[in-house]
């Protein structure tokens, strides 16, 4: 099952991707409705790295454990701006994740988010509770970007 989401924001597109391989983005932009912790000796790098492949444990709130997922990073195409995931974790199987940062034609920038997920019978209610998580991340990250946070 395949959904996208796209979101106009109000910054320069080149910033908007050097925060896309930023790990500490996919965290604050996650909070404070998912953390996500670091599994991984010396936790979270600075920034992802293609071919990386990360051991989160994923928590709803904070609190609620929601178990292992693991990322590998397939591909970080800066001329394109584009950054490309292949994810699974406790019910899900296969997670291909693409974001990618484009122009909106005028001094902003269109955000994209694509992404794939296959697990059997529990795709449905997997695909559900990421748009849920996609719809707040996109309205987070704009929240962020007109405060003035995301680039701090």
């Amino acid at each position: 099952m395949k959904f996208t989401m796209e979101s106009r924001l109000p910054c320069a597109p080149e910033l908007m991707w050097d925060r896309v391989a930023d790990t500490a983005t996919f965290r604050l932009v996650s909070a404070p409705l998912m953390a996500f912790l670091s599994l991984d000796p010396g936790g979270f790098p600075k920034r992802w790295t293609a071919g990386g492949t990360y051991a989160l444990s994923m928590r709803l709130f904070g609190r609620l454990p929601l178990g292992r997922h693991e990322i590998t990073v397939l591909d970080i195409d800066p001329s394109a701006r584009r950054l490309s995931t292949s994810e699974r974790g406790m019910l899900i199987k296969s997670w291909k994740h693409t974001m990618q940062v484009k122009t909106d034609g005028s001094e902003g920038t269109l955000f994209r988010d694509e992404l794939v997920v296959r697990s059997g019978v529990a795709t449905p209610l997997i695909v559900a509770g990421a748009y849920f998580f996609f719809v707040y991340r996109h309205w987070r990250m704009g929240r962020l970007v007109r405060d003035g946070r995301l680039f701090t």
